[in-house]
């Protein structure tokens, strides 16, 4: 009997030295894709920015806004 380990998946606030790994991915799937300086701005804004990881490496984001009434 072999063990298989499972990949180990994290859920983190993303940081400027995300950006290069988010922008990659913007830019493989979206046809207008969000430049730095937006992900830079809704860091800056304080919006809720996330990063999705596996094993070290990023695999997606999400960038959580919400309108106030």
């Amino acid at each position: 009997m072999s063990a298989v380990l499972k990949p180990v998946i994290e859920l983190r606030p993303m940081c400027a030295a995300d950006l290069a790994a988010v922008i990659a991915i913007e830019n493989a799937i979206y046809a207008f894709p969000w430049t730095q300086g937006n992900f830079h701005d809704s860091l800056a804004a304080g919006y809720s920015c996330w990063v999705y990881m596996r094993d070290g490496e990023l695999i997606g984001y999400a960038v959580l806004m919400r309108a106030v009434d």
